[in-house]
């Protein structure tokens, strides 16, 4: 599957016909110089070439081959790996390339290709690289691609420097698609969840002619008994459940799916208990959106100048909004 293009590089999933480059890559003792665990033998090679391949599955990104358009050579590889890091989650942007192709910029090509596409697509808030003190190549491409040094860790027995980049936030116009898809997650949670659980779009994704950040926005709601049984089957479909977005009655969840059209989409599930007050302050808000064009295209405007003003400070993009989305609130409040 093709992930995206450069100049000179196509980058896309490894495939089986790759094994071979693959393996010369993760036995190179050059390329791997910086990796803990050093060249790879045989039986390394296999079992980190199917778990590659099976990130993709499960999670949508991964390692990426990186392509030269010019041989349709397989020259390196970049991407997205998942690690726990003094107890949390992190996502690492890292790369290897083949040493004939060091010293020509393509290694700044891939990653700064790669985390646009992670941030746009898998709506991440910071990457960061785990690099050691010696590696200097590393250290100034992570310089170059706006990356900071934040701490050093200790990582699988290892003490590394940690180095942050930050998202930065755009705007994604209204698509066709959002309802289909949304449609198609619906019929699919439906299917597992307890009897009597109601499903919504909600979101700027559930409102015509309003951009955002493309996000899929599943509002669900089930009798209280059924929580833990609704909790599981949601998590049962690739759902992470996150704590830092959950509040009050509200849990939060988060998915990175695949749609019958083939890319990958980013999906924000809301889950609340009947009875929730919230569940209609999330309804009456979609609804407010759609039938007042004029307030409607303000807070489109309104989100378009905040991501551009604000394109690496989250809290800053939420309070421009807040106003706007206070008053509507107050709004729907006296009309009920």
């Amino acid at each position: 599957m093709l992930i995206a293009e450069t100049a000179r590089l196509t980058i896309r999933w490894f495939r089986e016909d790759d094994r071979a480059a693959f393996k010369s890559l993760v036995q190179d003792p050059e390329v791997m110089r910086f990796s803990l665990k050093g060249p790879a033998n045989d039986a390394d090679v296999d079992v980190l070439f199917a778990k590659l391949r099976q990130d993709y599955q499960e999670h949508g990104f991964g390692l990426f081959a990186l392509e030269e358009k010019s041989s349709k050579a397989v020259i390196g590889f970049a991407g997205i790996k998942q690690w726990e890091i003094d107890g949390e989650i992190h996502k690492e942007l890292g790369y290897r390339l083949l040493p004939k192709y060091w010293g020509k910029g393509l290694a700044f090509e891939a990653t700064r290709c790669i985390s646009d596409w992670a941030f746009k697509t898998l709506d991440l808030n910071c990457l960061i690289a785990l690099i050691e003190p010696e590696n200097l190549r590393s250290i100034k491409l992570a310089k170059r691609l706006g990356m900071k040094r934040v701490k050093s860790s200790l990582f699988l027995g290892v003490y590394t420097d940690i180095y942050l980049l930050t998202k930065k936030y755009a705007y994604k116009d209204y698509s066709r698609h959002f309802p289909n898809l949304f449609t198609q997650e619906k019929d699919r949670l439906l299917a597992v969840l307890p009897h009597k659980t109601l499903v919504e779009h909600v979101g700027s994704t559930a409102v015509p002619d309003l951009g955002g950040k493309g996000i899929i926005d599943l509002a669900v709601c089930c009798p209280i008994d059924d929580l833990k049984n609704a909790e599981k089957a949601i998590e049962d479909l690739g759902y992470a459940f996150n704590l830092s977005g959950s509040s009050g009655e509200r849990r939060f969840f988060k998915a990175y799916l695949k749609d019958l059209r083939g890319p990958y989409n980013l999906y924000h599930l809301h889950l609340l208990p009947e009875g929730c007050p919230e569940w209609d302050e999330l309804i009456d808000f979609r609804n407010y959106l759609r039938d007042h064009p004029a307030e409607r295209a303000l807070y489109a405007s309104i989100k378009k100048q905040a991501a551009l003003r604000y394109p690496e400070e989250g809290e800053k993009y939420r309070e421009a909004k807040k106003p706007l989305i206070d008053r509507i609130k107050k709004e729907i409040r006296l009309g009920h």
